[in-house]
């Protein structure tokens, strides 16, 4: 079962809204940030130190990679994360993804082109 982040809002009905938890590769603008963390629980990867531990420790609950075209999710960072459904590319390219394992896997990897 996948963990979810639970939000509770001081309503007259509460009303609770689980977060999926996303694998943020790298930097973005504090904007797209700033959207993102409305909606989902963002694991901060390039802030680590120790990356490989970070991972193993946010692998179960993370559903989603966010990453940039020049930085992409490598075929290790993939296998890791068990319960993966997506992988968003912000800006231009996927060179930098194992898009035959994403094949295999099974999931979208759509991309967010900048115009």
């Amino acid at each position: 079962m996948i963990a979810h982040r639970q939000i509770h809002f001081p309503l007259q009905r509460r009303l609770i809204v689980n977060k999926i938890d996303i694998l943020q590769v790298a930097p973005y603008p504090d904007w797209d940030v700033d959207a993102l963390e409305r909606h989902f629980t963002l694991h901060r990867y390039f802030e680590a130190e120790n990356k490989q531990t970070f991972l193993a420790n946010c692998a179960a609950s993370v559903r989603g990679i966010a990453t940039r075209g020049d930085t992409g999710a490598s075929r290790d960072m993939i296998e890791a994360l068990p319960n993966l459904e997506i992988i968003s590319v912000y800006g231009v390219g996927v060179d930098a993804i194992d898009i035959d394992l994403v094949r295999t896997r099974g999931f979208a990897s759509p991309t967010h082109q900048m115009s």
